[in-house]
């Protein structure tokens, strides 16, 4: 199983499969893990995190360790910005009280799994424009 399956499979394990279906939450993620994404990839998301003083929880979920801190749906929101939200939200055609309980379940799940050597790297950074394509080809199954 390919790295990039991993990240799938548990992430619509941590998720629920009709969730991440039916909601559109990949998508999402894309716009935030990918480096061509509009906040940089992951570094791009470690960077947010520092500023909002959230370094431990995304290092935990990027180190090699078993404890993977949680991180609330205010939380990510104190992370990414309102207005980021609120647009990630209307691209899933939901609002920000369904995105951000689901994000906080799949974006850890996420992040650990593109992160395998416990460090970003430029095949995780890259390895997230695939989830996409995956996540199509899954639901197609």
């Amino acid at each position: 199983m390919s790295l990039l399956d991993t990240v799938l499979s548990d992430g619509v394990a941590a998720v629920g499969r009709s969730a991440t279906a039916e909601s559109g939450l990949l998508p999402v993620l894309i716009d935030l893990l990918s480096a061509h994404g509009g906040i940089g990839g992951l570094s791009g998301l470690a960077e947010k995190f520092a500023r909002a003083d959230l370094s431990p929880i995304i290092q935990s979920w990027i180190a090699n360790q078993s404890a993977k801190l949680p991180i609330t749906g205010a939380q990510l929101q104190q992370v990414l910005g309102s207005e980021l939200v609120q647009t990630l939200a209307a691209r899933m055609g939901t609002d920000t009280a369904h995105l951000l309980p689901q994000l906080s379940q799949f974006l850890p799940v996420a992040v650990d799994r593109l992160t395998p050597e416990g460090r970003i790297t430029e095949a995780g950074a890259s390895g997230a424009s695939e989830l996409l394509g995956l996540f199509g080809n899954f639901l197609k199954t």
